[in-house]
């Protein structure tokens, strides 16, 4: 995935969990942090929004704004973190984020 440096942008993760669970029942919340940092620290993690849900394959989508200017041209990891029942708060790696690509 690909953001500009100079436009907000959505980042949209889809999730999978077991099947016939409805996501969306849950709080999510991303992370977006430098490749190089490895697994973000607990506070790095921003509320996110549930975007689409599909309870029969236990999959949703969830999107968090990055405006514009928060974050400094390079390459990033994102992570999505889901609060489940009982406090269970799985991390999950979600893919790398290029954001400017020079020309932004």
């Amino acid at each position: 995935m690909e953001l500009p440096e100079t436009s907000g942008q959505y980042v949209f993760i889809t999730v999978s969990g077991p099947k016939g669970t409805d996501l969306t029942q849950y709080p999510v919340q991303i992370a977006i942090v430098l490749e190089t940092d490895g697994e973000p620290e607990t506070g790095q993690y921003t509320a996110a929004d549930w975007t689409w849900s599909d309870p029969p394959t236990g999959r949703a989508k969830a999107a968090l704004l990055v405006p514009a200017g928060t974050y400094p041209a390079g390459m990033y990891m994102a992570w999505v973190q889901v609060t489940a029942a009982g406090g269970e708060a799985p991390v999950i790696q979600s893919g790398r984020i290029r954001i400017g690509d020079g020309g932004s």
